[in-house]
């Protein structure tokens, strides 16, 4: 016999294995396979969903100013805004900070015309703007490649802009495009850069808004450092704005379908761990007179729940271990997928999208969590079935 401070699990065992009818046997498969794909549809669309998310950051954040100030002219003189925004480059956290400006205006191309952003920024910006494609460069007008293709527009054509200030302040002109940028996002339909020497030769007074763009090491806390840079008193007088402003919503949108998703797969492992409550309640009616042998022999409640709660864990154990490895599968495999169901049934899913292939982010931290509530939401799910089979009476069932 083995030993007493392990018979719990010697008794769980031999009930997985071999002792409970063929009904029994079917019910915990199916509890394994629910868990598993449960664990494995969770694990997959969270790591989809996580690379969608850091690509849509990366190609949005990566291409507007985190931090964007501008001098009160009311409140700060110039001389004291440049002085504040060098001290704000030795900042921790900060990764660059160069001189900007930035303007509305429209792009007129034969008969069309098409509203535009348009940064100015100089040569020390160049390493933290969009790389330009091709053997373009930046000595014209740098305009994104789909806005490009669109408008059907060649290396080395002159295009007519009109900057637009406050006030209905106008100011037309025409420069040569020589470069194309593609950061994939929708950026590439309405921005288009100008070295700032060029926009400064040609903008009235009133055109663009000045000031200096921050580039932070990690956007997300854009706003917690900003909160910080207010305490030390290097913010007074300046006009601030972060990127949550103009695209906080996306980020807050992309948090909420990722927690929604997350939530709503959970509840298939939720379900599928319910099962183990009628696997285990039937393999305790079904145990009856062995539970009330052991009971006779000096087995004791806790002996007995244990049993019962250790049966429960191993089917959950085993489906969890499954779905984990089924899902990063399906994450890293997740490309092959498309293209077999692309194939198969002619429909290509990431068609008209900015995406060529599917995103994918597999994160330790989620893998663990996801485990970790599976084996937890058995666990739950088996307390009841054991409490039953500790306090079932020996006396009752072998009189």
């Amino acid at each position: 016999m083995a030993p007493a401070r392990g018979l719990w699990a010697a008794i769980a065992l031999r009930y997985l294995r071999a002792s409970s009818s063929r009904y029994n046997k079917f019910i915990a498969l199916v509890s394994v396979a629910g868990i598993a794909l449960g664990v494995a549809a969770l694990i997959a669309v969270t790591s989809v969903m996580n690379g969608l998310g850091g690509e849509i950051q990366e190609r949005v954040l990566g291409n507007v100013s985190h931090v964007f100030l501008t001098p009160d002219s009311d409140a700060l003189p110039v001389d004291e805004f440049a002085r504040r925004a060098k001290a704000l480059r030795s900042q921790e956290g900060v990764v660059a900070a160069f001189d900007f400006v930035e303007a509305g205006g429209v792009l007129s191309v034969g008969s069309g015309v098409h509203p535009i952003l348009i940064y100015g920024a100089g040569q020390d910006a160049a390493p933290w703007l969009p790389t330009i494609t091709d053997d373009g460069d930046r000595q014209g007008l740098v305009m994104g490649a789909l806005l490009a293709t669109y408008f059907q527009v060649r290396q080395g054509e002159h295009l007519r802009i009109v900057l637009i200030g406050a006030g209905g302040l106008t100011r037309a002109f025409r420069v040569p495009m020589t470069g194309t940028f593609e950061t994939r996002s929708d950026l590439d339909y309405s921005l288009v850069f100008l070295t700032l020497e060029h926009f400064e030769s040609i903008a009235k007074a009133g055109i663009g808004r000045r000031g200096v763009r921050l580039v932070v090491e990690e956007p997300l806390r854009t706003p917690e450092m900003i909160d910080e840079w207010h305490e030390y008193g290097l913010l007074d007088g300046m006009r601030v704005e972060d990127w949550t402003e103009a695209q906080g919503d996306l980020v807050r949108v992309l948090g909420m379908e990722r927690v929604i998703m997350f939530s709503l797969l959970l509840m298939i492992i939720a379900i599928a761990a319910l099962n183990l409550v009628s696997g285990q309640a039937m393999l305790v009616s079904e145990k009856q007179s062995e539970i009330a042998i052991l009971r006779t022999f000096g087995a004791d409640t806790r002996l007995i729940a244990r049993a019962f709660l250790a049966y429960g864990g191993f089917i959950a154990l085993i489906g969890t271990c499954l779905g984990v490895v089924l899902g990063v599968a399906l994450a890293v495999w997740s490309g092959e997928i498309l293209s077999i169901i692309h194939w198969l049934t002619g429909v290509d899913i990431l068609a008209g999208s900015l995406f060529d292939r599917l995103p994918v982010r597999i994160l330790a931290s989620d893998l663990l969590l996801i485990a970790g509530l599976s084996l937890l939401l058995s666990f739950l799910a088996c307390i009841a079935p054991a409490r039953r089979a500790a306090r079932l009476s020996p006396a009752d069932q072998l009189s």
